[in-house]
């Protein structure tokens, strides 16, 4: 590939990766994208082909000025958010350089422009598809910059579009490149984890925030509404179980989210005042707890949720490392006193012991540790509710008994669906129960809490989520919008809360199994999370940790007493002559020694440099060479001009063409292109160019 063609094609290629970083990441709509694809398609096909359809000078700039003032009056004015406004004026003024003539400043603009839009995506994104944006960003950069610079010479050497324009981009060009590209990916990851941590969000924005709030998850219950439970798969939260194995966890798990006291026949509701603390504080005491063997420790990882609370594994006890430090505790869930709209990361501690059916029959009845009455508060309720709940329970003797009879009515009787229509009564709950007979789980969690509520036997309602994908790539549970679900707990003195799940299969899924690939893109996406947008100080001092022991091992391994180095034998030895066979062999089978052996570069791009800069020195003694002047034309005119160097210029001339194009490239002949170089920068008299160029 020629390099007027190659720079067409990576000046297109870095404005297509800039905007990608961009649209990727959410924050461009298909309207401006469509105008975009078609100004970058319309540019490469004009100069594809050879066709002048660009906007003119005029126009352009009158464009430009039109957009500069849009963008003024959309922030000072109509108070739109700026970091939006700034995102649409880069993309704008892209398509006005792409429609553009595009002259070597031009080039360079778009540069900058795609540069910019890339920052802008680092900003608004910290999806894993900004890695793979990062990666392509790098090498199309690389490979447009050298490009520019190799045109650039070829313009300032005096060789035009034709014959004159060399076939520079080749495999082995692009191959050097990407390891170039390689080098300072990781010359980049170096730097990321060396410079410390700093703490605060200074490049937060508020734009894409409310589009980007995703969750199936409620804070309240409200009944009779058509359509509230969507199926979505977008990922919700990443668990990973940091001291247990998890074939030892209990199935299914709930993460728990908030739970509700307060039923007014519709909707449910948290009630009473909460209580702050810190989060390193030691795990508050749970009737029980004794019998659980430890808490369960998990590090959660939440995508942008659209709520305040804090999920952890069925029954939290303490949370660690939350933004802010501190927490706010209501009914045993846990709420951040901010609500924060972006996503976090956090520690939790968890209760996931269940008493065996035994201890629970035995419970006693001393309620003292807990608001009795709270518990058992319900509205006024069709008579036919109590009657049911007594007929229910009549059989059962004890508190467990009725609450497991009350569970396999449910199950038994009702059945489960995602498409329940709205009804015609006041109160869902009775339609439920008496009439429709099916329900979601908010409908289950809520007649399984009203009928032991009825019985006597104090419960509430829990919302949160059940389940996830277990990913075995990454050893973590992937927690999606579609697990969101509604459950019953019950109070037994002695032993706390227990959960009961009333609704039937279909509506309480167990953990999905997802496909390879689906599972492997996953936990790239937790990698990228975990250890690139959530990297820490703390990670930081581990990792330089870890490679400080690592080093002492090492060292102790090939220096001690029976070390590699202590060896009598030939070992290391043979080892460094293996070592250095390979080296040979990569550097002479796969074409780097080509490279290295060039040097500063080969007689051709020497011989243009030494002309350039002939050129440079011409040029400040008055004597500058037109564009649309060649080479020879250039030479000609000196002499006419009476240049006293002239002649050396001349000679030069033929020189440097003869290497440039085809000519015996040796050292003998640079040599004497440098010599000639010598005696034009020595010359005393410079000469007086003409007041007129021919």
């Amino acid at each position: 590939m020629k390099i007027s063609r190659a720079l067409s094609v990576f000046t297109h290629l870095i404005a297509l990766v800039g905007f990608l970083s961009i649209f990727m990441s959410g924050g461009v709509g298909v309207p401006t994208a469509a105008v975009f694809v078609l100004a970058l398609t319309a540019s490469f096909v004009s100069e594809l082909y050879g066709k002048d359809y660009f906007v003119g000078g005029r126009v352009g700039a009158a464009l430009a000025v039109l957009l500069v003032a849009y963008s003024a009056a959309a922030i000072l004015l109509f108070g739109l958010e700026p970091f939006r406004v700034v995102l649409d004026f880069l993309i704008f003024t892209q398509v006005l350089k792409l429609l553009g003539k595009k002259r070597m400043r031009d080039v360079v603009q778009i540069y900058v422009l795609s540069f910019f839009q890339f920052l802008a995506g680092a900003i608004i994104t910290i999806s894993f598809s900004f890695a793979v944006a990062f990666v392509l960003y790098i090498a199309a950069a690389i490979w447009a910059l050298m490009i520019y610079e190799m045109r650039k010479a070829s313009l300032d050497a005096g060789v035009s579009s034709g014959d004159g324009d060399p076939g520079v981009v080749t495999p082995m060009f692009l191959s050097t490149t990407f390891l170039l590209s390689f080098g300072i990916f990781l010359l980049a990851a170096l730097i990321f984890v060396t410079v410390p941590r700093m703490r605060g969000n200074y490049l937060r924005t508020d734009f894409l925030r409310s589009g980007d709030l995703r969750s199936g998850f409620s804070d309240e219950v409200r009944l009779g509404r058509v359509g509230e439970i969507k199926l979505d798969s977008s990922p919700v939260m990443m668990v990973r179980i940091l001291n247990r194995s998890v074939d030892d966890l209990p199935a299914p798990l709930y993460w728990r989210g908030i739970a509700l006291d307060e039923f007014d026949g519709a909707a449910w509701k948290a009630t009473g005042g909460g209580r702050y603390g810190g989060p390193e504080t030691a795990p508050r005491a749970r009737p029980g707890q004794g019998r659980t063997g430890g808490h369960l420790a998990q590090e959660v990882i939440t995508e942008s949720l659209d709520t305040d609370i804090l999920f952890a594994a069925n029954f939290p006890v303490s949370y660690g490392s939350v933004p802010g430090g501190r927490v706010a505790q209501v009914n045993d869930s846990y709420i951040l006193p901010g609500r924060i709209s972006g996503r976090i990361k956090y520690l939790a501690y968890s209760d996931v012991y269940t008493p065996p059916a035994g201890d629970l029959r035995g419970a006693g009845v001393d309620y003292s540790d807990i608001e009795f009455e709270r518990y058992l508060q319900l509205p006024p309720l069709a008579p036919g509710v109590s009657e049911l709940a007594r007929n229910i329970t009549s059989p059962g003797g004890n508190a467990y008994d009725k609450a497991l009879a009350i569970k396999r009515y449910l199950l038994m009787n009702y059945g489960y669906t995602r498409t329940l229509e709205g009804g015609r009564g006041e109160y869902p709950l009775e339609e439920f129960l008496f009439d429709i007979k099916e329900g979601h789980c908010e409908y289950f969690s809520t007649a399984m809490v009203v009928l032991l509520r009825e019985a006597g036997i104090p419960a509430r309602v829990v919302n949160g989520f059940i389940g996830g994908e277990w990913n075995e790539h990454g050893q973590f549970f992937l927690v999606r919008e579609s697990d969101a679900h509604s459950w019953a707990e019950a109070y037994f003195p002695e032993y706390g809360w227990v959960t009961f799940d009333a609704t039937p299969e279909g509506g309480a899924d167990m953990p999905a199994t997802a496909s390879f690939i689906s599972s492997y893109v996953d936990y790239l996406r937790y990698r990228w999370n975990r250890y690139v947008i959530d990297f820490s100080q703390r990670d930081q001092i581990r990792l330089f940790n870890d490679i400080r022991d690592r080093w002492k091992w090492r060292r102790g391994r090939l220096a001690g007493p029976s070390g590699l180095f202590s060896r009598p034998d030939g070992t290391v030895v043979a080892l460094i002559v293996l070592s250095g066979t390979a080296v040979w062999i990569l550097v002479t089978r796969t074409g780097l020694g080509a490279l290295f052996r060039r040097g500063k570069g080969g007689a051709p791009e020497r011989a243009t440099i030494i002309y350039g800069n002939a050129l440079k020195l011409l040029s400040k003694r008055g004597f500058s060479r037109p564009d649309y002047m060649t080479q020879r034309e250039f030479s000609f005119y000196l002499k006419s001009s009476s240049f006293p160097g002239a002649g050396i210029v001349d000679e030069l001339t033929d020189k440097y063409l003869y290497i440039r194009f085809g000519g015996d490239g040796g050292a003998h002949e640079i040599t004497a292109l440098e010599s000639l170089y010598g005696k034009l920068k020595s010359l005393k008299s410079k000469g007086h160019a003409p007041k007129t160029m021919p």
